[in-house]
Order: C-alpha cells, then sequence, then structure tokens
C-alpha cells in the first residue's frame, strides 16, 4: 500500500451544529472510515494507521464526534470535504465534514426519494460534482441511484432507478483511474460494478463465502480496492483484486454496528520496485518506478531524482513515457521537464552493482515540482510492505555455491534436479551446458563454474546410486492404563516386525524392546523402540472424606512427575462446589455425595488421575416450641426456630387465632435467633393468652424444604 493512513469515523454521542467557516482536509492520499457503535449512532473521527510489524490498526482521535450520524460517505477533491447523509430515509440530511471534525447540516437534497429506501453505499464522482447515493430497500435488490448536485443551491437530486439482482450493497467507490464505480454485494458476497447512467449493477466475479458483511470500500492513488467489514466474524481490514474478485485480509480493526468508507485518491503517488530482492557485486538490476497521477490534472516540470548507494552505478534510463531531460551522473540521475498525463505509467533505470559492494542497501527516489495542493514533493514507497512512504531495499552477497552439497545418492531410477540458479550470472556446465538447472540420472562427478561480472566459483560434486541404510532408536513411555501407538508409514513402503506382523502400525501395551525394519526401492531403515513406564503418579488421600451439611473441606493432592510440566484439572459433577478446577489442593463445598477426580496430564499428552468421595451427612432436625411467654421478663419472650445450623432459612412463618385468622407473618427468617421471631404481638397491641397455631416452611442449604405446623400456645 503507497499510503498506510486512514481516517476514522467511529460511533460517539455528541452534538452538530450549523457553521459557515470549516477547515478543509489536505488531499495526502487518507482511507476513511465512518463507523458507528450501533445503528444510528452518531459518529466520530479518529486518524487510523496500520502497525507495519503486528499488522494491527492504530487509532489516534481527531474529533470525539461529528456531532451526526453519517453513511453513504465521499471525499470531494474540488474542496477537500468530506460529504454524506443519515442514511435513514425518515432522518436523511446531507453533511459536510471538515478537518475539525464537525458536521455541518446542509439540508434535506431537493427530489431525494424518501420512501423505503436507505442510502447506506455512498461516494463522490471523481470529478467532484457529484454525491452519488445508492439506496436499497431490506425486501428488494432493485431501488434509487440519486445523484446529488453538489455545486447547486438546494443541492438537487436526478433519480436512475436500479436494476439489480444483487442485494445488500452498503457501499460504493469509484476507481480513481477508469472512473468505474464499485459496490460489494453483501448478499451475494461479490464485487460488482454499478452503471451511472442506466443504473445496471453486474458482475463477473465469483463468491467469497468468507465475508459476513462489507460496509466500507475505497480507493488508492494507486487503483487498489480496499474494503472494511466483518470476515469469518472479525472486523477486518481486505484489499479486494479488481480482477479476481479475491480478498486479502490485511488488518484487524474495532468492532462496529455500522460501517462506510472513502478515500482521497486524487494526488500523485510513486512507487519503486528492484528486479531482484538478492543480487551479487558486478551484476545488472532494473529498477521500476510507477508514476500514479490521479489527481486528474495535467502535470508539467515535473523532476524525478534517485540517488542511489555510493557502490551502485545508473548505466541507463530504458523507458520514460514523459519526455523530459535526462542526467546520468554516477550513482545518481534525474529527470526534469517531465510531462506527466493523469493515469498510471512506469519508468525504468538500469543500474549496475559495483565490485566492492555488499550487505543491505535501500533508498527512496523523488517526485518534485507538483503544485501545492498536491504536497509539492512525493517520496517513493515500496508497494510490498505496510509502512508507508517506505525505502527499497536490495541485498548484495558474494558469489557463493555452498548449497550444493558435496555428495548426493540416487534411488535407482531416480533423477537429481539441481538448479544453481542465481541472479545476474553465468553458466558453464563439465558437459558444455549453460542453463542453470540440471538434471542428473547417473552416478559420477560433476562440476559447474558460475561466472558474475567479477568473480567466479566452480562447484564440484559427486553423484551416486544405490541403497541408503539407516537405524533409528527411540524411547517411548506407557502412560498409566492407556496403550501407546506408533505408525511407521512415514518412512518407506514395507515393514517387518520383531513379532512377524507387517503393518506400520503398532500398539504397545507393555515394556520391552522392539524393533522394525522399513524398506523402499531407495532407502533400508531399522528403529529399535524401548518402551518404558515413567513411574509418574497423582494421588488424594484419605480417598473418603465426611462432612457435615454446609461445611468445606480441602482436597489433599500430590502427584510426582520428575519436574515435567504438567497441566491439573478436576472434574466436578456438581458443577461449582469447588474453590478452583485447575489448582492442587481445592476446598470443597458439596451439598450432596459426590466424588470427585483429579486430572493430571503431562505436556507429552499421558493422563493420570486419580478419585476422592467426599460424604455429606444431612442433620434436618428442627426444634419449634409449643409455648413461650411474651411478658418482657426476658425469659422465653419470643417464639422462634431453633436448628443445629445456622444456614437454614425460615422461609415463611404465619401465626394464626383459634378462629383461622392470619395474626402474624413473616418471610426469610434466620434460626437461633430469638428477636427474630414472633414477640406475641398482635398488631400494636399484645395478643391475649390463649391457643394459636403457626405454620412454617424452611429451606435448607442443599434446597430441601420442610414444612411444618401445630399449636403454639401464649401465657403472660
Amino acid at each position: 500500500m503507497s499510503q498506510k493512513i486512514l481516517l476514522l469515523l467511529i460511533g460517539l454521542s455528541g452534538v452538530w451544529y450549523t457553521g459557515l467557516a470549516q477547515e478543509s482536509f489536505s488531499c495526502q492520499g487518507q482511507y476513511f472510515l465512518s463507523l458507528s457503535a450501533e445503528v444510528g449512532s452518531p459518529s466520530g473521527l479518529f486518524l487510523v494507521s496500520i502497525d507495519p510489524v503486528s499488522g494491527n490498526t492504530i487509532f489516534t482521535p481527531i474529533a470525539t464526534s461529528v456531532g451526526a450520524t453519517m453513511n453513504a460517505i465521499g471525499y470531494r477533491k474540488t474542496d477537500n470535504f468530506i460529504y454524506g447523509v443519515n442514511p435513514n430515509p425518515n432522518l436523511l440530511r446531507l453533511y459536510r465534514v471538515g478537518a475539525d471534525g464537525v458536521a455541518v447540516d446542509l439540508g434535506v437534497p431537493q427530489g431525494i426519494n424518501l420512501t423505503s429506501n436507505s442510502y447506506y453505499a455512498g461516494d463522490i464522482t471523481p470529478d467532484g460534482n457529484y454525491l452519488i447515493l445508492l439506496g436499497q430497500s431490506n425486501a428488494n435488490s432493485n431501488g434509487i441511484l440519486a445523484a446529488v448536485d453538489l455545486n447547486a443551491p438546494n443541492y438537487q437530486v436526478t433519480n436512475v432507478s436500479l436494476q439489480s439482482i444483487y442485494g445488500g450493497i452498503f457501499d460504493i467507490a469509484f476507481d480513481p483511474l477508469s472512473g468505474e464505480l464499485f459496490g460489494f454485494s453483501t448478499e451475494a458476497a461479490r464485487l460488482v460494478k454499478i452503471n451511472t447512467t442506466t443504473g445496471i449493477v453486474s458482475s463477473d466475479y465469483p463468491p467469497q463465502p468468507q465475508v459476513n458483511q462489507i460496509g466500507a470500500l475505497f480507493f488508492t492513488a494507486e487503483g487498489r480496492l480496499f474494503g472494511y467489514g466483518t470476515i469469518n466474524g472479525q472486523n477486518t481490514l481486505v484489499e479486494i483484486n479488481l480482477t479476481t474478485g479475491l480478498l486479502t485480509a490485511v488488518a484487524s480493526g474495532p468492532p462496529s454496528g455500522g460501517e462506510d468508507g472513502c478515500s482521497c485518491p486524487y494526488n500523485v503517488s510513486l512507487e519503486k520496485t528492484v528486479s531482484t530482492a538478492t543480487t551479487l557485486p558486478c551484476t545488472e538490476v532494473v529498477y521500476t518506478f510507477v508514476v500514479n497521477n490521479s489527481s486528474g490534472l495535467l502535470l508539467t516540470g515535473l523532476e524525478l531524482r534517485d540517488l542511489m548507494p555510493a557502490d551502485f552505478t545508473v548505466l541507463a534510463v530504458l523507458r520514460n513515457p514523459y519526455r523530459g531531460q535526462t542526467t546520468l551522473a554516477g550513482s545518481q540521475f534525474s529527470l526534469t521537464g517531465l510531462m506527466v498525463p493523469p493515469g498510471k505509467d512506469t519508468i525504468q533505470v538500469l543500474v549496475e552493482i559495483g565490485e566492492n559492494a555488499n550487505g543491505y542497501y535501500e533508498n527512496q527516489a523523488l517526485l518534485q515540482g507538483l503544485p501545492t495542493s498536491l504536497g509539492e514533493v512525493v517520496a517513493s514507497d515500496n508497494p510490498f510492505t505496510l509502512q508507508a512512504t517506505d525505502s527499497t531495499p536490495l541485498w548484495v552477497a558474494p558469489l557463493d555455491l555452498t548449497f550444493i552439497a558435496e555428495a548426493y545418492t540416487l534411488c535407482p531410477g531416480d533423477r537429481l534436479v539441481l538448479d544453481a540458479s542465481l541472479y545476474g550470472v553465468n553458466y558453464q556446465w563439465e558437459d558444455g551446458s549453460e542453463e542453470p538447472v540440471r538434471t542428473i540420472a547417473e552416478a559420477g562427478n560433476y562440476a559447474v563454474t558460475v561466472t558474475s561480472g567479477c568473480d567466479q566459483v566452480v562447484a564440484d560434486f559427486t553423484v551416486t546410486v544405490g541403497i541408503q541404510e539407516t537405524h533409528q532408536e527411540e524411547v517411548l513411555f506407557l502412560c498409566e492404563s492407556q496403550p501407546t501407538q506408533v505408525d511407521v508409514s512415514r518412512f518407506g513402503a514395507q515393514y517387518w516386525w520383531e513379532n512377524g506382523t507387517e503393518s506400520p502400525l503398532r500398539i504397545f501395551t507393555e515394556t520391552g524392546t522392539y524393533s522394525v525394519s522399513i524398506t523402499s526401492r531407495c532407502f533400508h531403515n531399522t528403529i529399535d523402540y524401548t518402551v518404558q513406564t515413567n513411574g509418574y503418579y497423582v494421588n488424594i488421600l484419605p480417598d473418603t472424606l465426611t462432612i457435615e451439611l454446609g461445611e468445606t473441606v480441602l482436597l489433599p493432592a500430590s502427584y510426582w512427575t520428575n519436574d515435567t510440566t504438567v497441566s491439573l484439572a478436576w472434574l466436578d459433577p456438581l458443577g461449582n462446589s469447588l474453590s478452583c478446577a485447575d489448582c492442587l489442593t481445592p476446598v470443597a463445598y458439596p451439598t450432596a455425595d459426590v466424588v470427585y477426580t483429579l486430572l493430571l496430564t503431562t505436556t507429552d499428552g499421558c493422563q493420570y488421575q486419580d478419585q476422592v468421595q467426599v460424604q455429606v451427612t444431612k442433620d434436618r432436625s428442627v426444634y419449634v416450641p409449643n409455648v413461650f411467654s411474651p411478658n418482657g421478663d426476658g425469659i422465653n419472650d419470643y417464639f422462634f426456630v431453633q436448628c443445629r445450623r445456622n444456614d437454614v432459612i425460615v422461609r415463611k412463618m404465619a401465626i394464626f387465632d383459634r378462629w383461622g385468622g392470619q395474626i402474624y407473618a413473616a418471610e426469610n427468617l434466620p434460626v437461633n435467633q430469638a428477636t427474630a421471631g414472633w414477640a406475641g404481638t398482635l398488631g400494636t397491641d399484645t395478643a391475649p393468652p390463649g391457643v394459636y397455631v403457626y405454620c412454617l416452611e424452611l429451606a435448607f442449604l442443599d434446597g430441601f424444604v420442610w414444612i411444618g405446623s401445630g399449636d403454639l400456645a401464649v401465657i403472660r
């Protein structure tokens, strides 16, 4: 990517205002994304760059809120503002955003169709005259193509009926070089083209099933198309190949409820590549400079200047479609008076690598004399990296043939294909052939002489034909009560084990020594396996523990694996009755009898286990008095429930008089607390002496419910 800086609009809250003075952007090939935290929420403005190391996006805020929900955005090169609309037909407004990050309300475009179409897709024509809006409804792939005249006082709209079988087009973008309008159909998961005159939507591209949704599209000055959306469930920035329609992931991004995109590709960029990544001293390489002029202007009087490393010599300009004057001076050259029309073309320069060159070299070229609006000077970019305007590298290494071995062994009937290819050199084999690749089928002595402009190296090697014998010894360990298996099929085609079996698979259940002979056409391999136990164990003592309901207990486990790294996992049938699931000695608080299992797994996949049973006794004894004397003497003044445990809850307590009338009710009372019970009152008065009836409902820790009733005498 020649430009790796994006501007991102992310959904945040805020207020908008109408103003006349706005600061415009400077068109430098930026990309803009409008993201909303959720559909319909306001948008914020962010400067986004891509980390060339991690590939992740980095966000630098410009404004916490543009003050409006904006979609269908486009960059207008004639005034350097972004235009967009609220996509909801019931709330549709035209907005303009500048470098201050504030959305200015321009009103409702005159003649816009506000029926059932939502305008999520939009871009501005390359001449800057129209904002093209694509409106579709959820129920129909057809819709409207609306051209908003940005030069008209009321932003007059010209509508064209959309003729499409492709639904879910959430953004569109104009190719700055060809002027074609592209979109992406989420419904059909493919790239589409839109004819702005006829409204016909067409596609010769294959579907991309990994796409969940692409809601943002934008072009670079070089005519490369990018999209932002959800790919395989992950928010991703992708590049879309205009020839094949295939997607390539570029960087990850933030989640959003809705997104839209645009760019400012109407500038000039310079890409610099070299014909090889690695070369030798005294060789020649070709540097290619790709000039992308998407400004729409004929640019005159430009200068391309490049200062190569000191060990390089510029020999000639091989191609220059822009005319001008050429100056060559050792390691540098300049092309002045260039006339660059709109479009893309290349300049090629032939460079000789010096005899003393060695190591890593990189440099950049400059394209100068641009108008102020286009930045005056552009530095070259290496298009094969994510970093912006970075240098083009070249590795120069001495002539070396050590990658050719001194000896090779061929199977009978096989051929050896030896590739000695290096950049910019000549070859001479012992048989007189001069190609870099040699096919050898016979035993013998061979040699190749490789010559660069200032060096020569000879590589001699021997080829033999025959059977190659190898022997291996391996040690295997049996896991606890688990057999181990080997598969030797990758070593050859025929197998003979010491017990007479001929299968490549062997399962070992006992310790011992085992052997297998493996043969193929060219190899004979013997492998001896020693099968051992490693003595690892995991242990929980004692095997059985007994607690009362509501109590906790420590599970005392231990293990030995000779310092081998292990992972621990407790199996809890009750689901949530252990303090931890991956520690050695958790605290258990079961409410029922349970058997816990501890699994120990080593790094080689062996698994060991032990179990402990925890028995839970449940004492449900309940004491309910049948008489009490609420006379204020501090003795037996309250009617309350008593249990052996304090974790029992009185979910309901009700007192009735002898005629069945309820005179007291309470819920969720503790047990064993006198003052939490009935104080013998009848509203604000004291209950008269007599016999009453109580009804109780108690809940125990394990969910058991006790229900009881009886007579209660009140004496005073």
